[in-house]
């Protein structure tokens, strides 16, 4: 074999050699500016996302209580008496119906927080509580 020939063979391997190592190590560098992209914008979703799962949480335990406190308020059948029920965000909580010829008067007692007489007074005229008591 030709020493010229031998030589050009040896030159287009190791060009093909440097072109293949250059490819690899430019699209390496390019995943790696995009991976980095990618996991800061999804670290940012989730983020902003906790934030309101935070906020669902708390609604969901601010319903829950009022449902049951108007549960309770609602029960059928009982002509008076104390019924005590453990709220999450009241405690223990005692109701006590006291009877009288033209009105019902509930007595509520929480062990912490607060309750407002009006948004009480709010949920039972938009319930059929009045007609329940009749």
């Amino acid at each position: 074999m030709d020493i010229n020939v031998t030589g050009i063979c040896i030159t287009i391997v190791v060009g093909v050699i440097a072109i293949a190592l250059s490819i690899y190590f430019g699209l390496r560098s390019f995943t790696n500016s995009i991976t980095k992209r990618v996991d800061e914008t999804k670290n940012s979703i989730v983020l902003e996302l906790s934030g309101i799962k935070e906020n669902i949480v708390k609604i969901i335990t601010r319903v829950d209580d009022v449902w049951q406190l108007a549960s309770v308020l609602l029960m059928k059948g009982q002509a008076g008496g104390t019924v005590e029920v453990e709220l999450k965000n009241f405690g223990k909580t005692r109701i006590s119906a006291e009877l009288a010829k033209d009105e019902t008067r509930y007595i509520i007692q929480t062990e912490k927080g607060k309750l407002m007489g009006g948004a009480i007074d709010k949920i039972s005229k938009g319930t059929t509580l009045a007609k329940t008591e009749l």
